[in-house]
């Protein structure tokens, strides 16, 4: 039996949350034939959890859905941990999972269906935001607004990704979407090898939208997204690795540009227009923006010292003073 849609999970420390995650696939998958494909991404589960490679067993024997489980030796990153998965992948399309978020009933057969009847390269639908009690109310709403930003109906070629970069008409997410596999693999291979775990969305969408021929964009609700859980929450930072991987946003944007000049070198004409160039440059100030106020913020003050002089090294140190000159102190 073909697979028509491969799930696809990276597990880094969130063990806890893995099987309510697969516990939603069977009821979001309805008549769709589904592959689920999970990567532990060097992973140390926390202490009284069970590894992911327990957890998948568990889930297939109860369920008889196919999972084929992925073990980083270290910890690679999300753009990896991805990589892995689409490769392995033998669906016709990608569902992209983070393994603390869940599907919601019938999500897949909605989005299967706009496949079947449109063909589109990138089926898009909206998501709803759950967050633990105490969560700042302006943060929860700001979240959730993002997570509805999708375009309403059919975009066909450049016009997917100036939606993304430049209208910002549609989220850059890669969950609540399903990718034809090919088109996920072709903008792979624009990316090399890469340590990101803020940002990887980003990334990837930027080759993802920019070779789509198609998106459609529903209003159906289709994911669960669990915010206040990973390294992209406001919760304290007390150790430089987790502040490693917050400053890790600043080597998307080395790919891009990189990607960038190299084109450019190669036709003679930059692969960007001019409000595009500028679209990127935007967002590319307002990651930094982020890591700066996560600093002022977040980091423990005894840290902050060094999290600064690491900050530096991967934005460039001329680089983080323009933008701090820019914002108020506090």
């Amino acid at each position: 039996m073909l697979v028509e849609i491969s799930i696809c999970i990276s597990v880094y420390r969130t063990e806890p949350f893995l099987t309510g995650c697969l516990d939603s696939i069977p009821a979001a998958a309805g008549s769709c034939h589904v592959e689920v494909i999970v990567v532990d991404d060097g992973s140390i589960p926390p202490e009284n959890s069970p590894g992911s490679a327990v957890i998948c067993r568990e889930f297939q024997r109860r369920t008889g859905i196919p999972v084929r489980h992925f073990v980083h030796s270290r910890n690679e990153g999300l753009c990896e941990a991805r990589r892995t998965a689409v490769r392995a992948a033998t669906g016709a399309y990608i569902c992209i999972l983070d393994s603390d978020d869940t599907l919601l009933p019938g999500s897949l057969d909605i989005l299967y269906r706009e496949v079947q009847e449109t063909g589109g390269d990138i089926i898009h639908g909206t998501a709803d935001v759950i967050a633990p009690l105490g969560t700042n109310v302006m943060y929860r709403e700001q979240r959730q607004q993002l997570c509805s930003l999708v375009h309403p109906g059919f975009l066909s070629g450049h016009e997917v990704f100036r939606s993304w970069l430049v209208h910002k008409q549609h989220t850059g997410f890669l969950w609540g979407k399903l990718i034809q596999r090919q088109l996920y693999l072709k903008a792979l291979e624009q990316i090399p090898s890469v340590f990101c775990t803020m940002g990887e969305d980003t990334l990837q969408y930027f080759f993802i939208s920019y070779h789509a021929g198609s998106y459609i964009g529903i209003r159906d609700s289709v994911y669960r997204y669990r915010i206040e859980t990973g390294v992209s929450s406001r919760q304290k930072i007390d150790s430089l690795d987790r502040w490693i991987q917050v400053c890790s946003a600043a080597s998307v944007f080395t790919v891009l540009y990189t990607w960038v000049s190299e084109q450019t070198s190669l036709s003679g004409i930059s692969p960007l227009t001019e409000d595009e160039r500028i679209a990127l440059q935007h967002r590319c100030r307002m990651f930094l923006v982020d890591n700066i106020r996560q600093l002022r913020t977040v980091v423990v003050p005894e840290l902050q010292p060094d999290a600064r002089d690491l900050l530096c090294d991967y934005w460039g140190g001329d680089f983080v003073a323009q933008i701090e000159a820019l914002l108020p102190e506090r």
